[in-house]
């Protein structure tokens, strides 16, 4: 998460896919400072695919 924050701190909008996440990944371990809690859907059935949207907190 670490060179997430450094590199794509100047966008508004971070979207990733194929992220895997799955129940044993708790939201709190995603966080990136100065973005809102991000929007996750899982896939529960597969061990491959979900999609995550993190939004800015101040979008100018």
């Amino acid at each position: 998460m670490d060179i997430i924050t450094a590199e794509l701190s100047c966008f508004d909008f971070l979207s990733f896919s194929e992220t895997w996440p799955n129940n044993s990944i708790v939201t709190d371990e995603l966080l990136i400072p100065s973005y809102q809690t991000p929007e996750r859907k899982d896939r529960t059935q597969d061990s491959h695919g979900g999609v995550m949207l993190y939004v800015k907190d101040f979008i100018h």
